[in-house]
């Protein structure tokens, strides 16, 4: 699950959304100004605060997808799961799926950003692209 520590009280709480749905299994956590995002077994949620409160947002289109790795590039969230390479432009806030070769399915396990350059591990060896 996702826990934080609250400095004032001295102790580690867990974290619940507002319907009270608990976020687990989190594999990868990523911090984009005052937004902290998760990937987990479920999908993408983002996690900020709104008047003293945690808000939780779920832009995810895939919500029941495992999360494996998540890197952020300028305005670009790149995110390796089982079903392939999916990037997420924050500011259009749209969803793509990148597409390796026609009946070519990938896992993507890991991502590496090195320069302008995505490194992408996955199942049938490295592919790199250019950002």
């Amino acid at each position: 699950g996702l826990f934080y520590i609250t400095p004032d009280k001295d102790k580690f709480l867990h974290f619940t959304d507002e319907k009270n749905y608990s976020l687990s299994y989190i594999l990868k956590l990523c911090k984009r100004n005052d937004t902290l995002i998760v990937g987990s077994y479920n999908g993408i949620f983002m996690v900020f605060k709104e008047n003293g409160n945690f808000k939780v947002f779920y832009p995810s289109p895939f919500s029941s997808r495992e999360i494996l790795d998540m890197k952020l590039y300028k305005n670009f969230l790149f995110v390796a799961s089982l079903d392939g390479l999916f990037y997420y432009d924050i500011k259009k806030d749209l969803w793509r799926k990148e597409n390796f070769k026609k009946d070519f399915n990938v896992t993507v396990l890991s991502l590496m950003i090195k320069g302008d350059t995505l490194w992408v591990g996955t199942d049938k060896g490295i592919f790199l692209f250019k950002l």
